[in-house]
């Protein structure tokens, strides 16, 4: 796939994701999309999941698109190190409650 044929794919599927957001959906069904796309449209990624840490030791691994995703996530938090910990724990976090005034 040469780059323009590439930037086609990413554009087309960034506009299917982001017209989920105009539609009904539950978070599951969102993050699925999110994480499906990424093993698409990013060379070299076979697998992707979501992270979600609450506390100091809850870890759930959601919309995987696979075992082996879900797999590394319990290496990560059984040995308390690993990229996708690391970037969870000490990048910045933004939270959104949603839009206000409306």
């Amino acid at each position: 796939m040469d780059d323009h044929e590439c930037a086609a794919g990413l554009r087309a599927t960034m506009a299917e994701l982001t017209s989920q957001f105009f539609n009904p959906t539950d978070i599951a069904t969102t993050l699925h999309g999110v994480t499906s796309a990424a093993v698409e449209l990013i060379d070299g990624v076979d697998y992707a999941d979501v992270l979600l840490i609450s506390g100091a030791d809850t870890f759930r691994s959601v919309a995987a698109t696979g075992q082996v995703a879900i797999d590394l996530d319990d290496v990560q938090h059984r040995f308390r190190e690993g990229p996708c910990l690391d970037a969870a724990i000490a990048d910045v976090v933004t939270r959104c409650n949603g839009p206000t005034g409306v």
